[in-house]
């Protein structure tokens, strides 16, 4: 009886420090999916974020916002609005989290190697943790363009760009058709002739 008494002892005692231990679910990070809006983005745009959609499914409510960066160095910006849905409409819960624009675009121009080309294709790769602790990562493919003018950004200013902002002209930021990439000139948040005669006078420069 002292026998069985003594090992019963032991099991609960295992299972008690087996309780006190954190829970880590996995040894490895969770890979997602994530998508970076806009995915063309032009180094001298004016706005105030840049976002970024992150696929998680049913772990969407349990992510810690403030644990998101980008590239180990640029915090979320926890000003930027924060949305649970389903944008792509595949029905997997999306967080929809927003960076900081500038820190971001001074970010890309001072690590990543355009001092020799105009344009190129960066990968910017977000990390974050959500309960119980477990750390996710994502990554996507921006293209960028150091050109002022250059809307799609293929390093070039021509006539593609000219009918981006014709497309959009009158446009407002916030509003569905919005692209900062050709929102050049004052007043900024709105697509109109100073723009136009912003872009005319880009395309004269050396």
């Amino acid at each position: 009886m002292k026998k069985v008494l003594s090992i019963g002892a032991i099991v609960l005692m295992a299972l008690l420090a087996f309780q006190a231990l954190p829970v880590t679910i996995g040894s490895n990070e969770l890979l997602v999916e994530i998508d970076i809006d806009p995915d063309v983005l032009n180094l001298n745009s004016k706005a105030k974020w840049i976002t970024c959609h992150i696929e998680l499914g049913d772990n969407v409510s349990d992510v810690w916002v403030s644990s998101i960066m980008l590239n180990n160095t640029i915090p979320v910006d926890l000003t930027a609005p924060v949305e649970v849905g389903d944008y792509d409409g595949d029905t997997v819960l999306d967080l929809t989290v927003g960076f900081n624009r500038t820190q971001v675009e001074e970010y890309i121009l001072a690590y990543l190697d355009l001092k020799s080309i105009a344009n190129g294709t960066v990968t910017l790769t977000l990390t974050g943790e959500f309960h119980p602790p477990q750390s996710f990562n994502g990554s996507d493919i921006v293209t960028v363009s150091k050109l002022l003018g250059d809307a799609n950004c293929d390093g070039k200013i021509n006539l593609y760009d000219a009918v981006t902002m014709l497309i959009i002209y009158g446009c407002r930021e916030g509003q569905p058709r919005w692209d900062a990439n050709v929102d050049m000139a004052p007043e900024y948040g709105v697509i109109d002739i100073y723009d136009f005669v912003a872009w005319l006078y880009c395309c004269y420069l050396p």
